[in-house]
């Protein structure tokens, strides 16, 4: 049930979302609230259940933070997703004679993914919490800090690509 109320959820924040779209994403976030609510009550053998009972048993966060972070994590797969066939459709309507390549040579439709993703990303950035305090790169974080991590640039570096801008499939 957690994937579609992930799926649900999901639809709703998303710009432009409808009135009916919302109120299920507003339903799917009340269903959410109340597994999160439930679990030091109950002992079920549902995923989030069983990833909650996992962090306990290994003395990680408490069962609610794991859940929280899980639904998170099922929520992702739907926006990168769609980013992806989006970023994909455009490579291919701004390139015709790669579209027409494509099509002869259908063994490169992975090369062109793996491209796309390269190139024009469907995910630009994260948040994550902090686990522990320490330093990173001459910053302190603190325990329980968010923090953004930007992942846009990460295949554009010149010095591992010496034409990160340009879209190829060699």
């Amino acid at each position: 049930a957690a994937w579609g109320w992930a799926g649900d959820f999901v639809r709703g924040i998303a710009a432009g979302a409808g009135d009916d779209a919302i109120a299920r994403g507003a339903e799917a976030a009340a269903r959410l609230e109340d597994t999160l609510e439930r679990l030091p009550r109950e002992r079920t053998t549902g995923l989030l259940e069983r990833l909650a009972r996992a962090a306990e048993r290994a003395g990680g966060p408490a069962p609610a933070i794991v859940v929280a972070n899980a639904i998170g994590f099922l929520s992702q797969p739907y926006e990168a997703t769609a980013g992806l066939i989006g970023n994909a459709a455009l490579a291919l309507a701004r390139a015709p004679a790669l579209r027409d390549h494509l099509r002869a040579e259908v063994d490169l439709v992975p090369v062109f993914i793996q491209e796309v993703l390269r190139h024009d990303p469907p995910v630009h950035n994260t948040r994550r919490c902090v686990a522990e305090s320490g330093e990173v790169a001459g910053a302190e974080l603190q325990a329980g800090h968010a923090i953004l991590v930007v992942l846009a640039a990460a295949q554009r570096d010149p010095a591992l690509n010496p034409d990160p801008d340009t879209f190829r499939l060699d």
